[in-house]
């Protein structure tokens, strides 16, 4: 999937990824990132190119992925096999327990969904689980700024309710 995927990506929207050179030499970690495009094709697929560049393979990562895609074939079958895991406490402690640093977006659907005119903020939605997992997994959190993602998807209005966030937990 490498060989067409990087040259795509680069052509494409010619990501960089800098400080990769702070992440934690060994162990588990948890990478906090914003969500800023859509259902995030882009800005995933730019960091997933990115990671393997600069990190590779020997270093995998989990990625916490919205628990709809895990009951929908073949999406389900894509997200196990680029390692992402429902975005559930279970899922992360059993991440986290096995070695595996993972990438998590705390702002979720709510965040990507905000406006084009908010693009450059960063809007958790005031979900803060992201630090209840750190906390009991004792690991270290990594934050992740992404930018220009939200300019591929871009969403003018915000609805009073986000399209995902139907009561299930994220």
């Amino acid at each position: 999937m490498r060989r067409w995927l990087q040259p795509v990506v680069d052509a494409s929207h010619r990501p960089t990824l800098e400080g990769v050179e702070h992440l934690p030499p060994d162990g588990p970690f948890l990478l906090v990132a914003n969500h800023s495009a859509g259902l995030g094709v882009a800005e995933i697929l730019s960091f997933l190119v990115l990671y393997l560049r600069h990190v590779g393979h020997d270093r995998p990562l989990a990625a916490f992925a919205h628990p709809i895609g895990f009951r929908v074939y073949p999406v389900s079958v894509a997200l196990r096999h680029l390692g992402a895991v429902p975005s559930t406490y279970e899922a992360a402690q059993g991440a986290l327990a096995a070695g595996v640093p993972l990438l998590v977006f705390p702002g979720g659907d709510h965040e990507t969904l905000r406006p084009i005119w908010q693009a450059h903020r960063v809007d958790f939605g005031g979900r803060l689980g992201f630090l209840r997992i750190a906390r009991a997994a004792g690991v270290p959190v990594v934050p992740l700024g992404i930018r220009g993602g939200h300019f591929t998807a871009p969403v003018l209005f915000r609805s009073p309710r986000d399209a995902l966030d139907a009561g299930i937990a994220t």
